[in-house]
C-alpha cells in the first residue's frame, strides 16, 4: 500500500503531559524487517500536525513532495511525551495515499482489452 503522508491529531492544551512529544516511524514489509524511516519532534502540538513519510524526493523541481512509500507494516513508536509523561493521548491518526487524478476521458480508462471487454456486460 503506498503511504505518502501521516497526520496526527494532538492536543496540547487539553492533554499536557499526555501529549507526545517525539515520534519514530518504522516501515517494512512486516514485522521482521521493520527500518525507522522518519523521526518526527514537537513542542506543544495543537491540532493536525501532517508530515511526509517518503525518504526520496518526488522529481518535481517545485514540489517539496517525497515518493510515496510501499509498505505492507507502518509502526507509530510514541518515544517521548510532554514533561515524561508515562501514558499518551493521540486523538486521531491518518495515513494517506498520493492522489490520484480522476479520468477524464472515456479513452484514458485502460480496461479496454478484449479480455476485459468479454466481462463487461452481466447478462
Amino acid at each position: 500500500m503506498p503511504v505518502q503522508r501521516l497526520a496526527v491529531l494532538l492536543n496540547f492544551d487539553i492533554d499536557d503531559s499526555y501529549t507526545p512529544t517525539k515520534l519514530l516511524i518504522r516501515a517494512g514489509t512486516g514485522l521482521h524487517d521493520l527500518q525507522e524511516i522518519k523521526s518526527v519532534s514537537m513542542e506543544q502540538p495543537r491540532g493536525w500536525i501532517e508530515f511526509d513519510v517518503g525518504t526520496e524526493p518526488d522529481g518535481d523541481e517545485d514540489s517539496s513532495r517525497m515518493k510515496p512509500l510501499f509498505v505492507f507494516v507502518l509502526q507509530i513508536v510514541i518515544a517521548a511525551n510532554h514533561q515524561n509523561g508515562k501514558d499518551t493521548h493521540v486523538r486521531g491518526l491518518v495515513a494517506l495515499g498520493p492522489k490520484e487524478l480522476p479520468y477524464t476521458d472515456e479513452s484514458q480508462i485502460p480496461y479496454k482489452t478484449v479480455a476485459f471487454k468479454m466481462h463487461e456486460f452481466v447478462r
